[in-house]
Formats: structure tokens, sequence, C-alpha cells
């Protein structure tokens, strides 16, 4: 402790050691290295300096008094501080009251998020671990005296929010609309990091960072989409149930240096360099007039997959006008897998909507992204064989991802007749003269130009001539069972061992052509072959030992078991799988999984089919099995 000196009526007394219980008598903490002047007015200090302890006790009033001037005001949120969804104090608030952090509704409960505060719905920028279920309205979230910010759910669970951080002592809720944790006024964690569907002003998405859209509006699970700011830096839109090759992206800005994608204040979207230099690419630039008022950015990637720049015009504190300054896409409908399986997009611009083909209804009413299922039973004429019904729609301008087992040239009208003559065909596309016939399921990608052939009663006029086709198949080959095949057989049906198609283990694989309900329907069709050929046939073989019959069999009571696949799937739908294996007991739940393995495998869409070590892993039992689509009607030719 240094001795005091007058200076102009009052005494300074100037300290660069102060003990380490006056530090915590003080709760000061200030370090051992800092210099702390006080000036001490001359009335106020006692009549002899001499009385040590009341010095001390002098020193250690001023102390606590300086201290709210000395100590670092960096966040408004300060420690032990909590929300709760179901009162008023639900979200911190920034300065501007344009943004708040909190708790917001969603679903039949809360997620916890950052949004735009307006009238009359809010608009929400990020997300915090959006995939997990809503909690209730009895969770808070605490920022604990430990500095951790945390989930508490009304059970005690308590997950974090920012990670794993014991470090931070405040918080703010920016009025860029960034939440930040704080340790001694430096930043040790922010949202900006970590963008969910939406960047703001002055926010950027860095090499190998992406964009995930919404599930919908009011849904901000992760959706359909995303945008990866690539390696290469190619900032490029995709689905995410896509391979993610060049050929799967929808949109992308051709950019092929190291870029950030970056946002500023001003409604500049631009690709920068990653690590410093001019701008190298603008995407968008904001041209439209705020008169002067506040205007808050921001670049989402809308439900629908489009990257959008958006600019907030505040009229009020929480009135406001939107705009849409750029789109990636003008049309909605040019988003592949905009509208999923068995659906198609109508309308322009954003102005769109998902229908159903006819004959069609959708999965689920509530969600338009669904896909569609046929609203016709499989039974639907179990007990009749007679007649060809069927109805003729056509659709104009619409043309489906183009996989199809069959193409040739022929007449707009004979396209029409071909498919109806086809039992294979529930779609002809007619475009530039050439007719594609497709089968269920299949998804459409834009609006072009086709005819369709479907209605409520394609199945019954399917099922009937199905039937009669596989009569005329079985009188020419007899009994369709498994069977072995001689050295000659093999060797005509391969055209002498003509085309090789690879080779493994054991020797090479030809191609060739059988008489047999164990093949792909791609082989029949001259379309491409790859492995999901052998998942097909796995499929087959895995439903055959099941029931202990073969695939396609004639001695059946009704047309709806000749065909087995389709017959498993029926049986699965009804829940009565207990048909498959006549009087044998069986554990139903292992049955189940086994029927659903084998129906996954046998679909027409090589798409559609699991990848072999998914088969494996279903057939564990370490990965879930999804429900089966509907199988399109199949036929093997002799």
């Amino acid at each position: 402790m240094k001795t005091m000196t007058r200076v102009a009526g009052s005494y300074r007394w100037k300290t660069t050691e102060v003990t380490d219980r006056l530090i915590k008598t003080s709760k000061m903490g200030l370090r051992r290295s800092q210099t702390l002047y006080l000036f001490f007015p001359l009335h106020l200090l006692p009549s002899s300096c001499m009385a040590l302890e009341s010095c001390l006790l002098l020193l250690i009033l001023f102390l606590l008094f300086v201290e709210t001037r000395t100590k670092p005001k960096c966040g408004e949120i300060h420690l032990d501080s909590q929300l709760f969804p179901a009162s008023n104090l639900q979200s911190w608030i920034s300065p501007s009251g344009h943004f708040a952090f909190g708790f917001y509704p969603q679903g039949n409960g809360f997620a916890i998020g950052i949004w735009l505060i307006g009238q009359p719905d809010n608009t929400v920028v990020w997300t915090v671990n959006r995939d997990d279920p809503p909690v209730s309205s009895n969770a808070t979230i605490h920022f604990s005296e430990k500095g951790e910010l945390l989930l508490r759910t009304e059970k005690g669970y308590e997950k974090p929010i920012a990670g794993d951080l014991h470090v931070s002592d405040s918080a703010s809720m920016l009025d860029s609309g960034n939440f930040v944790l704080y340790s001694n006024c430096n930043r040790i964690w922010q949202s900006f990091d970590f963008p969910t569907d939406t960047i703001l002003g002055g926010q950027s998405l860095n090499i190998s960072h992406e964009l995930v859209s919404s599930v919908s509006s009011s849904n901000h699970s992760s959706g359909r989409f995303f945008l990866a700011m690539q390696e290469d830096g190619n900032l490029v839109a995709y689905r995410r149930k896509s391979a993610n090759l060049p050929s799967d992206a929808y949109w992308s800005s051709n950019s092929f240096v190291r870029l950030n994608l970056s946002l500023n204040h001003q409604g500049l979207l631009s690709m920068k360099s990653y690590i410093s230099g001019p701008d190298v690419l603008v995407l968008a630039n904001s041209s439209y007039s705020c008169e002067n008022r506040t205007t808050i950015f921001r670049a989402t990637l809308d439900a629908g997959g489009i990257f959008t720049l958006y600019s907030h015009c505040f009229e009020s504190k929480i009135s406001w006008r939107v705009h849409i300054e750029w789109s990636a896409l003008d049309n909605q409908c040019d988003v592949p897998g905009f509208c999923d399986l068995n659906s198609y997009c109508s309308g322009t611009g954003t102005n769109c909507e998902c229908l159903c083909y006819p004959g069609f209804v959708p999965n689920d009413p509530d969600d338009k992204f669904s896909g569609c299922y046929r609203n016709a039973s499989e039974s639907f004429c179990a007990d009749s064989k007679e007649g060809r019904q069927y109805n003729v729609t056509r659709i104009e301008n619409l043309l489906f991802e183009r996989d199809p087992y069959s193409a040739q040239e022929l007449e707009e009208e004979k396209c029409c007749s071909s498919c109806l003559d086809d039992c294979h065909c529930d779609v002809a596309l007619y475009m530039d003269a050439k007719c594609e016939k497709y089968t269920f399921p299949i998804r459409s990608i834009a609006i072009l130009c086709f005819g369709i052939a479907i209605s409520t009663f394609f199945v019954y006029r399917d099922r009937a001539f199905l039937y009669e086709k596989l009569s005329e198949i079985i009188s020419l080959t007899g009994e369709f069972t498994l069977r072995s095949f001689s050295y000659d057989e093999i060797e005509k049906a391969t055209n002498g061992f003509r085309e090789e198609l690879g080779r493994g283990s054991v020797g090479a694989v030809y191609k060739g052509k059988i008489n047999g309900g164990h093949l792909a329907p791609e082989w029949q069709s001259n379309a491409v072959i790859s492995v999901k050929a052998d998942i097909y046939s796995f499929g087959v073989v895995l439903l055959e030992i099941i029931s202990c019959r073969s695939s396609i069999q004639a001695d059946v009571s009704t047309e709806d078991e000749m065909i087995l696949s389709r017959w498993a799937y029926q049986c699965l739908v009804a829940g009565q799988l207990d048909m498959l294996v006549k009087d044998e007991h069986i554990e139903y739940e292992s049955l189940e999984r086994m029927v659903r393995i084998g129906l996954c495998c046998v679909q027409n869409d090589p798409s559609l089919r699991p990848a072999i070590k998914n088969v494996i892993l279903m057939l564990e039992g370490s990965e879930d099995i999804p429900n089966p689509p509907s199988l399109a009607l199949e036929i093997i030719s002799p």
C-alpha cells in the first residue's frame, strides 16, 4: 500500500497491490497488475490516518462504490436468468425491439429460436436443435450461474443450447439478429456461426456449410432441400434425398474459386473471397426504396427449395412491408421434388400448388407436399374378370423424372393406345414425337407436354387384362415353379454367352433372357442394368421363402394371389399376413419385418430399392424398415 499525496484539497491514494482478503471483500476482481486511483475529499478522511482499520474500511466502501463504474458491461442478459414459454418472460428482446430469442409456438408445444418480430406473424430466422420434438409449456431456458445456456425440460432433463460452454458471463440479443455469449467481453459463441435456413445482414455462409430448408412456414424442422457452400466455391441447391451429384443440382452459382456467401446490411448478397479481396460475384443488390425507414434483409432457403432475398421495411416498431428482392428461380415448379410421388406442380411463379393425378388422393391432407396414393381398393375387382373398364385423362404440359421402361417413336393417338394395351403402363408421356411409358410411382418435374392414362378404374382394367395375359403365358409354358436350367438352355438364353456384364469372384456374368419371376423389370425393358437388379431378385426369393410358393402361380382362388409380391403387399396393408403362411404359427412381428424388407426390394423403380448394406442392416434389426410404396402391376413375358 503506497502513501497518500495531497492534491488540490483532496488526498490521492495510489495502490498497486491489494490483498486477497480485500479483493474478496470488495468483490472487485481486479488483477494484481492493475493500478487504481481513488480520490478522497478531505472532510471524509479520519482525523488520523494512523488508524489503519478506519482507512481500510473507508477504502472498501469506495471500492464497492466504484465497482459498478469499472466492471465491463457487454451483455444485458446476466447469469441465472431464465425464460418460460407460458409467461410474459418467454424471450429476450434486442434493444431495437426487432429481434427476440426464446420460446415460440410450434406444433403442439414450443421450439427455441430467434425471430423477427412483426404483425400479424413473426418470422423465424434461426432454430435450436430444430429436429428435436417440441417441448411443453413447463420447459425453461436457464442461463446458469456456471455460464451454461441450457434447455431444461419438465422432467428435469438438461440439454445445452450453445454447446458445452462454462466460461460465459453474459449474453446479448443483438439488433443484427445475432445471439451472442460473452466472456470478459469477448464473444465465445454466436448463432451467426450456425445458420439453419436463413442468413441475415452481416452474416456469412462459409465453405463446407449449408442452409437447410424448413418443412413449412410453421414447422421449422429440417425440410426437403439444402443449399451447400461447396469446397470448390460453387453454391449449389439439391434435394436432401439425392446423391448430391452435379446432375442432382437444380440451381448453382457457377462459381469455382474458394468463396463465402455474404449478405451485408444494405442488402448486397454476394460471393466473397475466402481470404480477402473484392466481391467476386454479386447475386443480388437491393433496389427497393424504404424511404429512410429501418430495413432488415434476410436470405432464406424457402420450404419450397428456392433461395430468396427478402427485405422487411418497418413502418413502425412491429409493422413491416415484405418485398422479394431476388430469387434464384422464378418458378416454383422448376424445383424438382417440390411435389412428392404421384403428384404434380401446377401454377406459375410462387403461386403454385401440388395436385394429385386423377384417381389419386393426398397421403396427408394437411401436408400438400406429401404425395398421393390411389384411392381405389387393391381388391376392387377381386370377384370379377369381365371387361376392361378404363378412363383416359389427358393433362397437358407435364414432364416426369424421365426413366421410362419403354420409349419409341409413335403418333400421339397410337401412344395412348399403346399404353392401354400394355399391362405395365400406368402413364404415357408423349413429347417430340416420342412415346415414353412409365409405371407408378412417378415424380413430376416441370410443365411441358404429355398424355396420361389413369382413373379410378385403372386398376380394374389392368387386373382383368393381366389375368388374361397370364393365362395365355401359363398355357404355353406350364406352371411357374422354381427350376434349374441346363447348359444348353442357358447358352441359348444368353445368345451364346454373347454379352458379358461383369466378373465376380467365381466367374463372369452374362446377359440373357429366361422365363421366370425373379428378374427385375429393367431386364425386360432393355433399360440400364445396375446392382439394384440383384436387390429385386433377392426380394422375390425372400418372399418365396416366407410363403413357400413361387413368385407367379396360377392355381389360386383369386387373381389377387397370382403375383406374390402384389398379394404380399395387399396382405400387409390389410393386416392379414397370416394368409401368406397358411396354417404355420410364426411370430407376427418378425413375419412383418421380413415381408416389409422383401417388398422394399421388389419395387419396379430401381431408385426405390434399398442398397444391399441397408438390406443387411434391416435384416439384423439395426435399421428401421420404411413402409414400402404401393407396387405397380408387373407381367413376365415368355
